[in-house]
């Protein structure tokens, strides 16, 4: 899995953060972000990674599924270059 939700000519201007969470799939396709070490505690769910925007108002926008958290973050680096957000 490496889903990108978002084009290039996405609109990031209501962003102001880049964010990466891991995410653990429950059956029933129910997600909800975890912590890192959360990750493998039950064989019966699958776990990505996936990046969201932060908007400059508040919450959160997910743009992106990916299988490892160098994915993730690789992309939600790219991102920031894009917004020109610096880390």
């Amino acid at each position: 899995m490496n889903d990108i939700f978002i084009d290039a000519d996405f609109d990031l201007s209501p962003f102001d953060a880049v964010e990466v969470h891991p995410v653990e799939e429950l059956p029933g396709d129910w997600c909800e972000q975890i912590e890192a070490g959360q990750i493998g505690r039950d064989p019966a769910c699958n776990y990505f990674w996936s990046v969201y925007l932060h908007f400059r108002t508040g919450g959160l926008d997910c743009v992106g599924d990916f299988d490892t958290q160098e994915a993730a973050e690789a992309f939600g680096l790219d991102l920031e270059k894009r917004m020109g957000v610096t880390a």
